[in-house]
């Protein structure tokens, strides 16, 4: 389930830090009954040893102006925040939340002044066109022969990187659709030019990558893409992915 947010400041303007992943990750929760987030932040959905939030959000998009000197980005006018989740309880409830007492991004108080739901795609063709509306990424955590572990990021190019965002949504539909399912194979193909992000989240560097791919087979699979994300770290809001045939449009590009 997907569903955009449009907040509307009583400002003309409301400035933001550059890497805001975090803040927006902690509106969330904030906006949750205070059982739902303590299950999603605290236990949330296992396989084996790995965890999944099941939830993930696009970067902010509206007319904006990067900051330099304060590495602040100033947004003008309506801000829009897409969100979504096969986990239907998180999609009503947060709605449910923000609709009746709006929301903080900082010290910046905002009311939602629309709430749409997405349609869902139609994926019975098996094929289809997604853009990312937030960094997708893949990694790999290694020891070092001294001792001590160390993250290697991967890039659209290398084959390791298609194999992970695969691995990765098939562990998400077991937890959907139990452990014992199997599914068809999926084909992600890379599209075009792809852009490196590194976004700093509470000190850590992360680093994914925007850009367009196509995703190929089973149904099931390419609607968790959607619904759950593309790679790791989803719940940070990255791997947030959009057909491309839909029409969005958004003038605040991440930096």
């Amino acid at each position: 389930m997907r569903i955009s947010l449009t907040f509307q400041s009583e400002k003309p303007y409301i400035d933001l830090p550059i890497n805001y992943n975090y803040l927006i990750q902690s509106v969330i929760y904030r906006n949750l009954a205070s059982e739902l987030a303590t299950f999603l932040h605290e236990e949330s959905f296992h396989l084996g040893k790995r965890k999944f939030t099941l939830f993930v959000f696009s970067r902010l998009m509206g007319q904006s102006q990067f900051l330099r000197e304060c590495k602040k980005i100033r947004f003008f006018g309506p801000i829009r925040l897409l969100l979504a989740s096969p986990f239907e309880p998180f999609i009503r409830g947060i709605s449910q939340i923000i609709l009746k007492e709006g929301i903080y991004f900082g010290e910046e108080k905002l009311q939602v002044t629309k709430l749409e739901v997405i349609p869902k795609v139609h994926t019975e063709q098996e094929t289809v066109q997604v853009m990312t509306l937030s960094p997708v990424i893949a990694y790999s955590t290694l020891l070092k022969p001294e001792g001590g572990k160390y993250t290697l990021y991967f890039t659209p190019k290398e084959g390791d990187y298609i194999r992970i965002l695969t691995e990765n949504l098939i562990r998400k539909g077991k937890i959907l659709y139990g452990e014992e399912t199997s599914f068809n194979s999926l084909q992600i193909r890379p599209v075009g030019r792809f852009k490196q992000e590194v976004v700093l989240y509470k000190g850590t560097v992360l680093k994914g990558h925007s850009g367009g791919f196509i995703l190929e087979g089973d149904p099931r699979l390419i609607d968790i893409a959607l619904d759950a994300g593309l790679g790791s770290k989803n719940s940070m809001g990255f791997g947030f992915v959009y057909p491309r045939a839909e029409k969005i449009s958004s003038t605040h590009q991440w930096r």
